[in-house]
């Protein structure tokens, strides 16, 4: 398999493990649900992608990351927007 196999691999694998831990309790997908997700051997997901919580961690790790991005894209509204005040009538 050549590297941009194993990375599409790896890549199908987070997706299907994703949607089974947002659709079920995490604690109740296992590996060979998410390899039937994926569409691929148990064996080949612990080759992509490790244990369970390998996984979890990696789905981490790459929510944390397109954090910046999306709080780009909201923009900074400011304490003022947050709250609807400024602090200094909060006094009053």
């Amino acid at each position: 398999m050549s590297g941009r196999d194993s990375e599409k691999t790896q890549a199908r694998i987070i997706r299907a493990a994703r949607r089974l831990f947002a659709e079920r309790d995490i604690a109740s997908v296992g590996i060979r649900d998410i390899a039937s997700a994926a569409g691929v051997s148990h064996g080949l997901v612990q080759r992509h992608c490790g244990t369970r919580e390998q996984m979890i961690a990696e789905i981490v790790r790459q929510e944390v990351e397109r954090f910046p991005a999306l709080a780009a894209n909201i923009g900074d509204p400011g304490l003022d927007e947050i709250t609807g005040k400024r602090c200094s009538q909060q006094a009053d």
